[in-house]
């Protein structure tokens, strides 16, 4: 049944990048257009396989926890 949700999640993905890539082509700097689709594609296909894992169940660490360790690295103090 998860496969299911995997198989949406990527026909879904799939058509927003059809369609969004033919807008960013219309850029008429190659290096920007280039630029612009990498961004784009690399954003989709991230949080894209991020969706998958979450419908399979997968355990997922808390991006929150992330925020903090960065924050602490920077030697900055969290305030409850």
């Amino acid at each position: 049944m998860a496969l299911v949700g995997v198989i949406g999640i990527a026909a879904s993905a799939a058509a927003i990048a059809v369609y969004e890539v033919r807008n960013l082509a219309a850029v008429k700097e190659k290096k920007e257009k280039i630029k612009n689709i990498a961004v784009f594609l690399s954003l989709l296909l991230l949080t894209s396989g991020w969706y998958a894992a979450f419908s399979l169940h997968v355990p997922l660490p808390n991006p929150l926890s992330w925020i903090e360790a960065a924050v602490r690295a920077a030697g900055l103090q969290i305030k409850p």
